[in-house]
This record gives C-alpha cells, sequence and structure tokens, in this order.
C-alpha cells in the first residue's frame, strides 16, 4: 500500500468516525439537559410545580388516591385496549 493510499484510508475512515459523541449520544446528552433545566425552573416554584415535582417523585401512590379522591382507580384495559362489558369504568 503506497503512502497516497494509506493517507486516503486513514482520511475514509476519519471521515466515517468523526471525533465526539454519536448524534444519538448527543441527542440524549441534550435530552437530558433539557430535563436538568425543566426540573431546576419547577423546583424554583410556579403555579402547579409541586403537584408535578411529586408526580414524578411516585407521589400520591395509589392508597392516597384512593383517600383522596374517594373512587378506586379505573381497571386496566384488556389487550384490545377496550375495557370489557363486566368492568365498571371509574
Amino acid at each position: 500500500m503506497s503512502e497516497q493510499d494509506m493517507r486516503l484510508s486513514a482520511a475514509a475512515e476519519a471521515a466515517q468516525n468523526p471525533p465526539g459523541p454519536s448524534p444519538s449520544e448527543a441527542a440524549y446528552a441534550d435530552r437530558e439537559a433539557r430535563l436538568a433545566a425543566d426540573e431546576a425552573q419547577l423546583r424554583a416554584g410556579g403555579p402547579h410545580s409541586a403537584e408535578i415535582l411529586s408526580h414524578h417523585g411516585g407521589q400520591p401512590s395509589p392508597a392516597v388516591q384512593m383517600v383522596t379522591h374517594g373512587a378506586p382507580a379505573p381497571k386496566t384495559p384488556d389487550e384490545g385496549g377496550h375495557y370489557s362489558a363486566s368492568d365498571p369504568i371509574g
């Protein structure tokens, strides 16, 4: 392999594998940064911020929902996405 062929091969490989994160890694980092910014904004306060943060923290629990809302959660739909006729919709 000549020196020119080696340079061309190295240039082609560099074009195929550019330095830095891959597009999916960059998108993931962007998503994480946006979520962190949103969470910081919610923690700073604002309408409904406590409710939103408690939802993302896994609260309220189903038991708390049963007490506070006074009715059980609706039943899970069957595989077709429809409730069966015998299941009452909560």
